[in-house]
């Protein structure tokens, strides 16, 4: 099998080995030479990519340099006059004996030297009828614009296509996709009937399936609920035939949570372990020996962890959480709220959590919906002087439904009332009945300066990366390499810049220069420890809080202070993170989210399930968001009131 030079990107690391292929080509370069392989032709296209964007062999001196730059000067010549010979009746052979690695580029080329141009509307319709290729092409604007006609019919008439179709308009691409042209002439009408096809087609795949019973919105994709719920049903009779899940490799994972009685030792049931399945143990005896309101409270902070240390929630979706494989493989809707693995525990367990804590509190006739009727209306008032804050709980008699309608409407009044009182330290009950504003979750203030702090210059964001991504090499040094990132490298072997590999040698040496690491006095690399650690937490999290590091690491503090005045960092005074907001508008709105519960559309409509226990579920996914938002209202308190 022959080997050909192939360019794929600036920082791609297969660029040392190609440029040393790369050599023996330009060696033997001869201007005057008649070319008959594409495969050779389109070669020395890439090489000149290499050269058009300044990558040399760091081993070339500067005169083999200047020598191979006029070299690859003369190679538009030979490609030019070797695609001026590549016609209707002869285009088919040349590109059945491409190398498949070759497809786009020769396309680039039969755009750029304008081959397109003697081709017949017959002869493309063949062509790409022939070969599965329009991947390709739509690459070519100019092509597309050609052949509009013929593209829009063969994306219709092929349901190979569909796919791609759907890629183009409905799935988030964390990178840079390719960009796509679809033809003017592919119509609404055209692309609704794909849609229809590809459900009702016997090799659609159920992740493009789920994909289309979520999309909602999206320009250039017209869809309707008869659509989505077509996709819905062949979604789901896929994954009810056991056929299709006897050859499956299933990722088991879930959260075992056990309430149990600690006053007798061994007293509760040992459960299975898994690496997927989390276990919760909590003993009963300090809920039943501390009923008061403040601790009950304070059990979802310092026993069940709703939040850490910075009181940020932890039961959301984290893009760091995410595995290797979860970001690579699957469909993500573009306006879908990107769960995985980690996510669905973490809902399994907070769920569960909740499940369990309502039973114990029920043997002393508590009512968690009580405490937070105490919490706003005794509490706020009594330790803060806060007045005028209300909370309706529901009755004992109240149905799930009843229940959830009502603990919707206290999102939007307490987060109300809240906004009003940072506006004017006290809750005007007349004003709020008058005002008839919408609230926005978003729009939720804070009386904290500097709330919340987030990455903001491609500086930062590029020290992360280069520091704590599993996508950056810094810290691939040999074979054996074992680290998890660049600082565990760094803390565990001693490196000059020069035993990095030398295309990452200038990163290292930008590390150092930006401060986010130093040379000591033997000109071993050292991480910058500190400001590592604020890089790391703002990496796994996307932000942290101004107050916790002023309060428990000033040192760091100063740092983001400084950050903040230079633009590397960007403050918010809002009541919940970006994340939380984002978060809350997955479980609860349509406007946003494709793919949520939209648990308040839902019951505010009448459309909810009539499965009492879908509708359990669905009030204890609400109580977690209320919970939250007294976690986060107490917080705020607490910290403009010092003790």
């Amino acid at each position: 099998m022959i080997e050909y030079v192939k360019f794929y990107s600036v920082n791609d690391l297969a660029s040392t080995d190609n440029l040393k292929m790369a050599v023996s080509v330009i060696e033997s370069f001869d201007c005057n030479a008649e070319y008959t392989n594409v495969n050779n032709i389109v070669e020395l296209y890439n090489i000149k990519q290499y050269f058009d964007n300044n990558v040399y062999l760091l081993s070339w001196d500067e005169l083999t340099k200047t020598r191979y730059i006029r070299i690859v000067g003369q190679f538009n010549k030979v490609i030019g006059v070797f695609f001026s010979k590549i016609k209707g009746d002869n285009f088919l052979d040349y590109y059945n004996e491409l190398d498949n690695q070759y497809n786009n580029d020769f396309w680039k080329l039969v755009e750029y030297y304008g081959v397109y141009k003697r081709l017949s509307s017959i002869e493309f319709s063949k062509i790409i009828k022939e070969k599965y290729i329009l991947n390709n092409v739509l690459g070519c604007n100019e092509i597309v614009k050609c052949f509009g006609t013929e593209i829009a019919k063969e994306l219709t008439e092929n349901l190979e296509y569909a796919e791609m179709i759907l890629d183009y308009y409905a799935v988030k691409h964390d990178n840079n996709p390719k960009k796509l042209y679809i033809p003017r002439e592919l119509t609404n009408e055209n692309k609704i009937s794909i849609l229809q096809n590809y459900i009702s087609w016997e090799r659609s795949n159920p992740n493009y399936l789920h994909l289309i019973s979520t999309f909602k919105r999206g320009d250039g994709l017209p869809t309707n609920d008869r659509i989505r719920y077509a996709a819905h049903k062949k979604h789901h009779e896929y994954w009810s035939n056991k056929e299709n899940t006897k050859n499956t490799s299933w990722h088991k994972y879930g959260a075992s949570i056990v309430f149990y009685d600690d006053s007798k030792e061994h007293s509760y049931p040992k459960t299975e372990n898994d690496e997927n399945v989390v276990e919760f143990f909590f003993g009963t005896s300090w809920i039943k020996d501390n009923l008061d309101y403040p601790t009950l409270l304070n059990n979802f902070i310092y026993m069940f962890e709703f939040v850490d240390e910075q009181f940020r929630y932890q039961h959301l979706a984290n893009p760091s959480n995410l595995g290797v494989i979860e970001r690579i493989f699957g469909v993500t809707g573009r306006n879908d709220y990107k769960t995985g693995i980690d996510y669905q525990i973490r809902k399994i367990s907070s769920l569960a959590i909740m499940t369990g804590y309502l039973q114990q509190l029920e043997k002393f006739n508590i009512k968690l919906e009580d405490i937070f009727k105490w919490f706003f209306e005794s509490y706020l008032p009594e330790e803060f002087g806060a007045n005028g804050f209300s909370y309706f709980a529901p009755t004992d008699q109240a149905s799930w439904v009843e229940k959830i309608l009502l603990l919707i409407s206290q999102f939007d009044s307490v987060l109300k009332q809240f906004k009003f009182y940072t506006e004017d330290k006290f809750v005007d009950r007349s004003f709020l009945q008058f005002s008839s504003d919408p609230h926005k979750l978003s729009s939720t203030p804070s009386m904290v300066s500097k709330k919340y702090v987030y990455p903001k210059s491609d500086r930062i964001t590029t020290a992360m990366h280069l520091l704590y991504s599993d996508q950056s090499t810094t810290y691939y040094v040999d074979e054996k390499s074992k680290y998890k990132n660049l600082p565990h490298l760094l803390l565990s072997r001693e490196m000059k810049v020069s035993d990095f590999l030398n295309y990452e040698q200038p990163r290292i040496e930008w590390l150092i220069k930006e401060g986010f690491a130093f040379l000591d006095e033997k000109d071993h690399v050292q991480i910058n420890k500190e400001v590592a650690y604020l890089l790391m937490d703002l990496f796994y999290n996307g932000v942290v809080s101004y107050h916790y590091y002023r309060k428990k690491y000033p040192t760091i503090a100063t740092k983001i202070k400084d950050w903040l005045e230079t633009g590397d960092l960007v403050s918010k005074e809002s009541l919940f993170t970006t994340q939380e907001q984002e978060f809350i508008d997955y479980v609860l709105n349509v406007q946003k989210y494709d793919n949520g519960p939209e648990l308040r559309n839902k019951y505010a409509h009448g459309i909810f399930p009539l499965d009492p226990k879908k509708q359990e579920e669905d009030y204890l996914a609400l109580l977690r968001i209320m919970v939250l938002i007294i976690i986060k209202i107490n917080e705020e308190f607490c910290i403009i009131n010092p003790e």
